[in-house]
């Protein structure tokens, strides 16, 4: 009953509230599914991430409710997010991708999601936060699965809430969620600024984490190119998991006949290959680095001796994918 002692007066409000809505939470499983859709797109281009869904409990989302009652009806607005996904990177660069999944996955609405962006004079907290409509179609029809009194006696969107982040920011936001945004009057006392100023710099500290980890592995990448450490190269340069890393014979003689060759692979676009594979055109050939090799080929630097063994499997996704965008 924690949350009881916030309301004073609200006491009995909270308690019909928790009393009606809490047997409607424990009807709502979609969370599973939901989180299962981004799991495959994720893991099917090998990205490291964990994933993380939640239903709001009766006891946060009755407080929220109840807090933010006339703030909701001053501006027209509904609770939008009753069930949550987190997902943490290891990499700050897959955000971006992860993110364009999450697009191709879900209708996001913009407009009220919370999306920041890095500014040059300045460190702060940087999120994230995309709503995105409770998928309502023939295949994904989840609205139905979900008790009707739930849109239509409390202020909640059909939506749900998808946060991307750094395996760093994380960590920070976790702590910062409790200690500072719960309770965001009392941070906006004078007597906090220094507190204020000391939790932000952690958070710049981790921001510069998370760019000195790629910075370290785009350098291993490089010296293993310059020393014909193949595999390792690739290794450092995808940063995705690939499963056994041994590479065809025949493309590994190639690459180390062709040392032109091997520079275009060295420099190929990271965030370009994954968000092709993350393409459900791809979705059928396995996160593989010969599979990798063989399609990135195919889409940008076209050698003749790797189109030559390329498998017709991989080789249909390929033409797939160039004729829906128009290459």
């Amino acid at each position: 009953m924690q949350y009881c002692l916030h309301f004073g007066k609200n006491m009995l409000e909270y308690e019909k509230l928790k009393e009606k809505i809490e047997p409607i939470l424990k009807e709502i499983t979609i969370e599973r599914e939901l989180q299962e859709q981004i799991e495959r797109r994720l893991g099917g281009i090998g990205m490291y991430y964990h994933i993380f869904a939640r239903v709001k409990s009766a006891d946060s989302l009755c407080q929220k409710l109840i807090i933010k009652d006339k703030e909701y009806k001053k501006k027209n607005k509904n609770l939008q997010d009753l069930i949550g996904i987190r997902i943490v990177l290891y990499y700050a660069d897959d955000i971006s991708i992860c993110r364009k999944i999450i697009e191709s996955l879900f209708h996001v609405r913009t407009n009220d999601s919370a999306i920041d962006t890095l500014k040059i004079d300045e460190f702060k907290p940087v999120r994230l936060n995309l709503v995105c409509d409770i998928p309502n179609g023939d295949d994904e029809d989840y609205i139905r699965r979900i008790p009707e009194e739930l849109w239509r006696d409390y202020r909640i969107d059909k939506t749900f809430e998808v946060q991307i982040r750094t395996i760093f920011s994380e960590g920070w936001h976790e702590v910062d969620h409790d200690i500072r945004y719960k309770h965001t009057q009392e941070w906006k006392n004078p007597d906090y600024y220094d507190f204020n100023r000391k939790l932000n710099g952690i958070n710049a500290t981790l921001e510069v984490c998370d760019s000195t980890i790629i910075s370290i592995l785009e350098s291993l990448a490089y010296q293993c190119y310059k020393k014909g450490k193949i595999i390792e190269m690739f290794r450092y340069k995808l940063r995705i998991h690939m499963g056994q890393e041994n590479l065809n014979p025949k493309l590994q003689q190639i690459l180390e006949n062709d040392k032109e060759l091997l520079k275009k692979f060295y420099r190929l676009e990271r965030e370009e290959l994954l968000r092709v594979l993350s393409d459900s055109i791809f979705s059928v050939i396995p996160c593989k680095l010969n599979n990798i090799i063989f399609i990135y080929n195919a889409l940008r630097i076209e050698n003749d001796f790797i189109n030559q063994i390329i498998p017709v499997r991989i080789e249909d996704c390929v033409r797939q994918w160039k004729e829906q965008h128009n290459e």
